[in-house]
């Protein structure tokens, strides 16, 4: 039911989005939200109306996951955790000055090959150089660490 001036369509009306004058049929509900973004080209609608489209767009969604769990997911049977601490330094500008605190460093590892790789290459000695440990057990007596390992069930 558009708006005609000289055989042209000026511009659209409100019953556009839910009426299709060409066909004489009402538009699919799933067609409103893009046929009143091509009426309101200009105008930006209110912050409810797109919280409400974000809300049908996450229901379709959630309405075409199977139902259950299912068997596309396989969860790892275990992973391994290395836990380390460091100090950290900041500035309080409310008078305290320098802050020192310690921070607890987690990292997961899918084997304790990868995590082994990692320390060996992240890990060095006061002199710059690669440390010569040859197991996740040396580097945590080395350097204080933990590693655990977490399993599924």
């Amino acid at each position: 039911m558009g708006i005609y001036k000289d055989g042209k369509l000026e511009r659209y009306t409100f019953i556009d989005v839910f009426y299709n004058a060409e066909t004489k049929r009402l538009q699919s509900p799933l067609n409103w939200w893009q046929i009143w973004m091509e009426i309101m080209e200009d105008v930006d609608p209110p912050m409810w109306v797109y919280k409400f489209t974000w809300f049908i767009e996450d229901y379709r969604r959630w309405i075409r996951r199977p139902r259950g769990v299912t068997s596309n997911y396989n969860a790892p049977k275990k992973t391994y955790i290395l836990h380390s601490v460091s100090e950290e330094e900041d500035f309080d500008y409310d008078g305290a000055g320098d802050c020192h605190y310690y921070e607890d460093n987690y990292e997961e590892f899918d084997t304790e090959e990868d995590a082994l790789k990692y320390l060996k290459k992240n890990i060095y000695g006061e002199d710059r150089l690669p440390s010569k440990l040859d197991t996740v057990e040396e580097f945590c007596q080395q350097y204080g660490f933990k590693f655990y390992e977490r399993k599924y069930g």
